[in-house]
């Protein structure tokens, strides 16, 4: 009964966290497509600026370099992302070869448990 509870604990472990990475991907990429969008959007938005100088004078300029330094900041957001989203990464794959082991030791308990079993069944 012990072994059989520390199983279902086991498998109530693994289905959380698997739930747990699902969420966690769902959100880095949320915030990588909205980070992505801003980054095109203030792209096109440099484009039409720079498009209209001709007719403009230094503000525009002055707007531009703005745009430029919001889109440097949002690149380097993007990498530090993309740092953490590797950190996440690694921290899946370890669970992943966890979740490995406990299945392996799953089986043996199970195997385990069918002997004692055949060997109850054997004495009586």
């Amino acid at each position: 009964a012990e072994k059989v509870e520390e199983l279902r604990v086991k498998d109530e472990l693994i289905d959380k966290w698997k739930r747990g990475s699902a969420e966690m991907k769902a959100l880095g990429d949320m915030r990588e497509k909205s980070q992505n969008e801003q980054i095109t959007f203030l792209t096109k938005e440099i484009e039409a600026l720079r498009a209209n100088m001709k007719k403009s004078d230094v503000k525009v300029e002055e707007r531009v370099t703005g745009k430029e330094e919001e889109i440097s900041a949002l690149e380097d957001a993007v990498q530090e992302k993309e740092v953490v989203l590797m950190g996440k990464e690694a921290e899946i794959a370890s669970l992943n070869g966890e979740i490995h082991k406990h299945r392996r030791d799953i089986v043996m308990l199970e195997e385990e448990l069918r002997g004692k079993e055949d060997e109850v069944k054997r004495r009586f």
